[in-house]
């Protein structure tokens, strides 16, 4: 039996022994026999692999091919006077590939995709080992250079389809954590296809991790600025700021989600569970797009259409207080704040944009009879960001200061040579 592997580093194994062909050409012409389901005539080969030699010649070289292929592969090959092709039996995963990627189409919101048909789907992802014939060139023949590439990338998309198709199945059914497993193998093929890292910041806070759909935006918009010399589209910035603001729509939709499954997972910045409080820190695990819409060259309303963003959620609501959400976790931060004011020592709360500093500070105020403290937002880029060319790293502190507290209290005067 006969397989060839041309997803990846193409493989020629004949009954379970790789099989070694010693001339790149007669390699060439088997890939390219191989990734056409119907037989190719011999002037197609001749114009494609030989382009520049003369007629003659060049079918005396297409015949001696033929003939070292044939005698590797006597059963597989089929040479006819004018045609070349394939036996049916011969195992090709491209075309497994492409065959099964027909079951996409069922795998709708709401739609009834048999079982069968996913794992189908999911198999032959598993087949995608990398681009088309990874590693293969012909430098003597441009055209066959242009079919690679064209080729690859068609695949690439392919693939990238079919893991949007299967996030969105497990999306449908609550399993946040597999639909982000698939989003990301996606978006190792095109990691600036922000319709899916949009799609995948929604996840990681439906999921309880508004830390990691945090985290995936700062990435997104350093690899932008790095690879392109641009920001984060305006879709995917009103994502983030939704996002931080646990914007009602979104708890709505993580709300909606648990009616279905009848969970009571926490849902970040809410009172109704203790994995994910205010502050950012959550204790609990983790509708896809069709890829194109949602690229730095479409319109906005069709990427965000794209990202499977529910409509509800693309204007993000005004900030509620955070003040009106009970506080958890943060014991030991806590307890240093309240026995610092009798040290005299200044405090410094750094980390990530988001993470929860203010209300950790808030908190700590709250919890103490009067207001020694005083905070002091501070942000900056280590550099400009006009100047795309570097990396950009955002920090944000937060400087606790003394300042006098209210009349008859003991602490009436701050530590000297505080800033007030």
């Amino acid at each position: 039996m006969l397989v060839i592997q041309l997803l990846g580093p193409p493989q020629v194994i004949l009954d379970g022994n790789a099989l070694k062909l010693a001339r790149r050409k007669s390699r060439a012409l088997l890939y390219y026999v191989a990734a056409h389901s119907q037989s190719l005539t011999r002037e197609h080969l001749l114009a494609l692999f030989w382009p520049d030699t003369g007629r003659p010649a060049a079918q005396q070289v297409l015949r001696t091919t033929l003939h070292g292929l044939r005698q590797a592969l006597p059963a597989d090959l089929l040479v006819a006077d004018e045609t070349v092709g394939l036996a049916p039996g011969v195992e090709v995963d491209v075309r497994s590939f492409e065959a099964a990627l027909a079951v996409e189409a069922r795998l709708l919101p709401g739609g009834s995709a048999p079982a069968a048909g996913v794992d189908g789907l999911a198999a032959a992802l598993d087949l995608y080992r990398g681009d088309f014939l990874a590693e293969v060139t012909l430098d003597d023949s441009p055209e066959f250079e242009n079919w690679i590439t064209g080729e690859r990338e068609r695949y690439r998309r392919l693939a990238v389809r079919g893991f949007i198709a299967l996030a969105r199945f497990h999306e449908e059914r609550v399993d946040y954590a597999a639909a982000l497993s698939c989003l990301d193998r996606g978006l190792a093929l095109d990691p600036l296809q922000e319709d899916l890292q949009r799609t995948a910041m929604r996840l990681h806070y439906l999921a309880g991790d508004r830390p990691g759909a945090i985290r995936r935006f700062l990435h997104l918009r350093d690899l932008l600025d790095e690879e392109m010399g641009v920001p984060p589209m305006a879709e995917t910035q009103r994502m983030y700021d939704a996002i931080m603001t646990d914007a009602p729509a979104l708890k709505d939709e993580t709300r909606s989600a648990q009616r279905r499954t009848g969970t009571r997972d926490a849902i970040p910045g809410s009172a109704d569970g203790r994995a994910a409080a205010p502050d950012g820190r959550v204790a609990g695990d983790g509708a896809t797009p069709t890829p194109g819409p949602g690229s730095r060259l479409a319109g906005p309303s069709a990427a965000l259409r794209a990202a499977g963003t529910p409509a509800a959620t693309r204007v993000p609501a005004a900030p509620h207080s955070a003040s009106s959400l009970p506080f958890a976790g943060r014991v030991a931060e806590l307890e240093t704040l309240r026995t610092l004011p009798a040290t005299g020592k200044l405090a410094l709360v750094e980390g990530e944009p988001g993470i929860g500093k203010s209300r950790l500070v808030e908190s700590s105020s709250a919890r103490r009879t009067c207001s020694r403290w005083r905070a002091r937002g501070v942000s900056w880029n280590r550099r400009s960001p006009t100047n795309p060319s570097s990396r950009r790293c955002a920090i944000s502190r937060l400087v606790l200061t003394g300042r006098s507290c209210t009349p008859g209290c003991v602490h009436t005067s701050p530590p000297s040579g505080w800033p007030r």
